[in-house]
Parts: structure tokens; C-alpha cells; sequence
């Protein structure tokens, strides 16, 4: 995955008009070498992004984390989104609701990206023990990143 290219706006500013829209390419997450993300919704993050977008516009925000783009664990329940705990267990549960976290990042018009892979149910340190795949440091991919959040974290480097 190319690495995203921002520019810079002052706080509460919207980019001008002339500004293309940012193209995502996201790759499925069985195809990323990293292993970082066991789901990825674009069209909604990018939905999520517009709403953002009008909310900045229409001055109804003023958190700091309005339009930026956000991954949440697979730990973390996410209404519309399949939550599996990197188990097999859960595979293809889809919560009927949100957890307190992702209610306020929708609040704040964060853009959730997807659910990112973690050691199956959080019970482990280095992320190799997900029932979808072992973690691999975008850097050396013989190597893990490590950390509850280790494929988070390779995903974050990379970018």
C-alpha cells in the first residue's frame, strides 16, 4: 500500500473546492503482507469522511479528530462491522450495536477504516496467535512487530 499523502490545513479550515478527492487503494485484507487489518469498509470510511467533510462546513464540529481516518481493534464492537476477536469462534458476528469508543469517534467524525487483527480474544503479547494469521513487520516480514496492537502498530509504521 502506497503511503498516504496529506496536506496540510489550518484548524477548522476546509480544503479549497479545486481539491481532488483522495483515492484510497486498499487491498483485501487476506492479500496485505502485513497481515494489519482483518476488514477494511472504504465506502463507508469515505461516506463517514464526507459527512465529516459537511459537518466541518456547516461549523457543527470542533474536535480535533473530525475527518481523521482511525482503525479500531477487532476487539471493539462496531455496529455494521463483522467483530471477531481474531477468533474463529466469532467469525462473522456482527454487533448490533456500538462500543462507547466507536460511538464517540462516530460523535467526532472520526472515519473508521476497518477492524485490525490482535492475538485471539487479547490473550497474548506478540500477535502471532490470531486465528487469521500470524502478525508481520511491514519492515522485515520475517520479523513481528509485536505488542497486543502489533499489527496496528506495523500498519501505522509503514503509512
Amino acid at each position: 500500500m502506497p503511503p498516504i499523502r496529506r496536506r496540510r490545513w489550518l484548524p477548522g479550515r476546509s480544503p479549497p473546492a479545486s481539491s481532488p478527492r483522495p483515492t484510497w487503494t486498499v487491498s483485501p485484507p487476506s492479500t496485505t503482507p502485513s497481515g494489519a487489518f482483518l476488514n477494511v469498509d472504504a465506502e463507508r470510511a469515505l461516506s463517514q469522511a464526507d459527512a465529516a467533510d459537511a459537518a466541518r462546513k456547516e461549523g457543527r464540529t470542533t474536535n480535533e479528530l473530525t475527518g481523521v481516518p482511525v482503525a479500531v481493534k477487532d476487539l471493539i464492537v462496531t455496529r455494521g462491522q463483522v467483530t471477531t476477536a481474531a477468533s474463529r469462534i466469532l467469525e462473522g458476528w456482527v454487533p448490533p450495536y456500538d462500543a462507547t469508543l466507536v460511538r464517540n469517534l462516530r460523535a467526532a467524525h472520526a472515519p473508521i477504516l476497518g477492524k485490525t487483527n490482535l492475538d485471539e480474544f487479547a490473550m497474548g503479547r506478540s500477535t502471532e496467535h490470531s486465528a487469521f494469521g500470524r502478525t508481520a513487520n511491514p519492515w522485515d516480514l520475517g520479523r513481528i512487530p509485536g505488542g497486543s496492537s502489533g499489527r496496528l502498530r506495523g500498519r501505522r509504521r509503514r503509512l
